[in-house]
């Protein structure tokens, strides 16, 4: 049985954008995933929107690794809850006490009405399972693969333009 192969880029502090790195890969027949911090990096409803089109880019197989370093378990499953709110209303409005939202877009809709959603663990000795039975998500931690049938490999955006330069030759001059 051949395994599928699944590129999971995470985020780091001072690296390219793992979001924008893995519109790259979009057209490489390999399946594809992102992880996404809660907190310090980008506002969580534009990353929907980001990872919307990066859903439609790899036709709906689209992993999303959510990272809930520094947060609380509220904000957590208050994230969780807006990530699948607004994966199923094209606007979406609320005033919950870490994101307050008026009318925000997503439009269009992902191409299944969902992300794959998984709980990010970097450290393997990590315990989320009070956030995995709060949110109702599987908890995966790095190195591992949350789906049957598929190898997943975890990398930087960087080393997945490395990979894009490989296949497609230099992109930057």
């Amino acid at each position: 049985m051949t395994l599928q192969r699944r590129i999971i880029v995470a985020e780091e502090d001072g690296a390219l954008d793992a979001i924008t790195a893995l519109g790259g890969l979009s057209g490489e027949g390999v399946g594809l995933g992102v992880c996404i911090s809660l907190l310090g990096g980008r506002p969580l409803p534009v990353a929907v929107r980001e990872l919307t089109t990066l859903d439609h880019l790899v036709g709906g197989d689209l992993v999303v690794l959510v990272d809930p370093t520094g947060c609380t378990g509220d904000q957590v499953e208050e994230a969780v809850q807006l990530l699948r709110t607004m994966a199923v209303q094209e606007v979406t409005s609320t005033s919950g006490p870490t994101w307050k939202l008026s009318e925000a877009p997503n439009r269009p809709l992902p191409t299944r009405l969902a992300f794959s959603l998984f709980l990010f663990s970097r450290d393997s000795g990590e315990t989320l399972a009070d956030l995995e039975a709060a949110t109702g998500i599987s908890v995966i931690s790095f190195g591992q693969s949350g789906i049957e049938g598929e190898v997943w490999e975890f990398c930087s955006a960087d080393q997945v333009v490395a990979m894009v330069e490989r296949s497609k030759g230099p992109i930057a001059p």
